[in-house]
């Protein structure tokens, strides 16, 4: 029931709002190269590395593509069938909304709340401002983490109370870490500190050795994913700062978390180069704070029965609170959801012993207060929103009293059907209002992709073979040819079948993009000039970046504001296509791949590739220097029959091998760096865990049979004492 409820409510919103899911880096990123994941699956190969995706090829690296978790692949085979992403990216999306409505319920239920108040945090916690908007609406990578991290935390906690072996938490820990998100790998930790101190708080040392083990084995996972992107840290534009910085970029304030049962709040923020957020952000839900006074806080018991719940939760909320860089972790908003997770599970626990009956003045007095101060903090904020805060507040308000009186009638299933009715009248006002969109947000995000790969297909029939585009993302902005895939950024055209050197990355092969003046996305900034890619000046062989990098077609954008001098520099090039957006060119006679360029008194014949191996013979009396047409990422090796040869880096970050006089067959092949060291410390964890749970099974079956009666006589055990 729940999760028909989250799909029927995202339904709607998607209704009310067309763009859901599919804007920024889910329509830019992750469901593109999930498709080309789902499709290499399909024809039995597994994307993992890919040299022709250039400054994106490195796919493990990346570790948050997910490509070691086992449902993120099963659903990138299912996106592989749609070629329209934004409907694949809307069921994915609906999928892990339920998911984590699920897992919140489950948690509220292994913490004592009953079944109605847990159902009804189930419910509003998948349509929390920054989950909605961000996470589902935007960083799908970020949503899969918090639903497995709520997940662990639940299986986590069961077995700290006995109520479960370690087996649960272990695999949903795995299914956290491996979608590479480090949020996810934080969120472990800190729920493991909160078990951790209520175990110790309990003085169980046994359960408290045994949730050490487990976590360690979830440790090694979380060792086997990110060990690829450890060992090319030195190639990549993700430096490590200080400890600790804040600009107070995406950092919310207290006074914003007061916004948690603000529909229209925007949070007082730095975010998208304004001086606050453009989506409710900080928003939970409607019921929190106007229920506040009608709860009976005196029926949580002592703190110590719970003590991970309140402590993880604080933790959560102090880091949502921090600044804006510490260590690896940036922008805090990202952490809002979490602490919204204890906050709703606490909310459940109070709404268990029901709602209070006496002064009932006093608390409507104070629940009227509430909903003034809803309208009030939320006009300071955008006063130019005066109707739609005050539409909203009298809402809030009528819905309130709605429930107070099918609490009354029904009680906690009257309850929970008003805060659900509620939930889906105000998520798609939100979503209507709110909801990501170019004119909304200007400049500063991504631009809207085609939601049909079909569309960048026909936009792109006449680029043939390893296509450079060179565009400025924000010189485009708005003006449609983006939407129309004649202008494409991020991973959208390779997931088309053009193999694009402007791909999506979130690590940047640090010399290429500065070769290329390219950013994240694949735009090219306009203080690239023509000569960095015609001119005969790079690296150890003198020879034009565009011929080094093997690249077949131009795509120019006609809002460069050098386009006129381009015909100076393409001497060997002609113009298939030409109209107010791109210029297309190709080379008079194509150039083949794998493109191997050699130093002088060097011959090369017989080149070959396939996958990411390739192979060429040579002839070099006085030995020399070969380049090739793919990127130096750590991992490539070189072999001339048995002896290795020395790979290094040259111009644009491009691979160079070092040949010795002679002739002969060079190998070039490439290995993911760390791999082989992460399936053993994947091996030695899951195996760990496998122990483990058995030792915990046979160490349950001991108690419980020493727990039993002893027979007498004749006398029979009872049915519930059945093993």
């Amino acid at each position: 029931m729940i999760a028909a409820v989250v799909i029927g409510i995202a339904i709607i919103v998607k209704t009310a709002w067309p763009g859901f899911t599919y804007w920024g880096d889910n329509a830019n990123s992750f469901f593109p190269l999930w498709h080309m994941l789902g499709t290499g699956l399909r024809n039995g190969e597994y994307l993992l590395f890919d040299h022709t995706g250039w400054g994106g090829a490195n796919v493990v690296g990346e570790a948050a593509y997910g490509v070691f978790n086992p449902v993120t692949v099963a659903n990138a085979v299912l996106i592989s069938f749609f070629d329209n992403l934004a409907r694949a990216s809307f069921i994915v999306m609906a999928e892990f909304l339920a998911l984590l409505a699920v897992g919140v319920y489950m948690l509220a239920r292994v913490y004592g709340a009953n079944r109605g108040p847990s159902m009804l945090a189930a419910v509003i916690v998948p349509f929390a401002g920054y989950t909605l908007f961000y996470e589902a609406g935007n960083w799908a990578s970020g949503l899969m983490s918090i639903t497995w991290v709520v997940h662990f935390w639940w299986a986590a906690r069961a077995y700290s109370s006995g109520r479960t072996g370690p087996l649960p938490a272990v695999l949903f820990g795995g299914l956290a870490a491996t979608v590479g998100n480090p949020y996810a790998v934080l969120g472990i930790l800190v729920v493991l500190f909160g078990l951790a101190v209520e175990l110790v708080l309990a003085r169980d040392l046994r359960r408290l050795v045994g949730l050490v083990v487990a976590g360690a084995c979830v440790g090694l996972i979380v060792l086997f994913v990110y060990l690829p992107l450890v060992n090319v840290m030195g190639q990549i534009d993700r430096p490590v700062s200080g400890f600790a910085e804040n600009s107070n970029y995406l950092t919310p304030s207290l006074s914003d978390l007061f916004g948690m049962s603000s529909p229209g709040y925007l949070p007082r923020m730095r975010a998208w180069g304004s001086i606050s957020d453009v989506v409710p952000s900080t928003y939970l839900s409607w019921i929190i704070l106007p229920m506040l006074p009608w709860l009976r806080w005196g029926s949580l018991g002592p703190w110590k029965r719970r003590a991970s719940l309140f402590i993880s939760t604080v933790v959560f909320l102090l880091l949502t609170l921090g600044p804006d860089v510490l260590w690896l972790f940036r922008w805090p908003i990202r952490l809002v959801e979490y602490s919204y997770v204890g906050v709703a599970v606490v909310f459940a626990l109070a709404l268990s012993a029901g709602i209070a009956q006496t002064h009932l003045r006093r608390r409507m007095a104070a629940t009227t207060l509430v909903v003034i101060s809803i309208f009030f903090v939320s006009w300071a904020s955008t006063p130019r929103l005066y109707g739609l805060h005050a539409l909203l507040a009298a809402l809030i308000g009528v819905l309130f009293i709605a429930a107070y009186f099918a609490y009354k009638r029904l009680g906690n299933r009257g309850l929970l059907a008003v805060v659900i009715a509620g939930t889906a009248v105000i998520a798609p006002i939100q979503a209507q209002q709110f909801g990501w969109s170019y004119q909304m947000i200007g400049n500063d995000v991504d631009q809207s992709v085609p939601t049909n790969l079909q569309t960048i297909r026909d936009a792109s029939s006449n680029l043939d073979g390893t296509v450079l585009q060179v565009a400025n993302i924000f010189d485009v902005a708005g003006d449609g040819s983006i939407y129309s895939g004649r202008l494409s950024f991020g991973n959208s055209l390779a997931a088309a079948g053009i193999e694009s050197m402007n791909r999506y990355t979130g690590i940047n092969f640090l010399e290429y993009s500065y070769a290329l003046n390219m950013d994240y996305r694949g735009s090219i900034y306009n203080t690239l000039e023509w000569s960095a890619i015609f001119g005969s000046a790079h690296g150890a062989l003198g020879a034009p970046l565009v011929d080094l990098m093997g690249v077949d077609t131009l795509v120019v954008s006609t809002a460069r504001p050098d386009i006129d001098e381009l015909d100076e520099w393409t001497d060997g090039w002609h113009v298939v296509e030409e109209d107010d957006v791109r210029v297309v060119l190709q080379r008079d006679e194509p150039i083949g791949s794998p493109v191997v360029t050699p130093s002088r008194g060097v011959e090369i014949s017989d080149a070959g590739q396939s996958g990411n191996r390739a192979e060429f013979t040579y002839e070099a009396p006085s030995g020399g220097t070969v380049i090739l047409d793919r990127l130096a990422w750590n991992g490539y090796s070189a072999k001339l029959g048995s002896e290795t040869l020395k790979v290094t880096e040259d111009a644009g970050g491009l691979l160079a091998v070092e040949l010795p006089p002679g002739a002969g067959t060079v190998v070039i092949d490439y290995e993911i760096p760390g791999m082989r060291l992460g399936l053993g410390l994947l091996a030695v964890g899951l195996g760990t865990a496998v122990v483990h749970a058995i030792i915990w099974r046979i160490t349950w079956l001991r108690r419980r049979r020493s727990w039993l009666p002893e027979i007498v006589d004749d006398r029979v055990l009872p049915s519930h004492y059945s093993i």
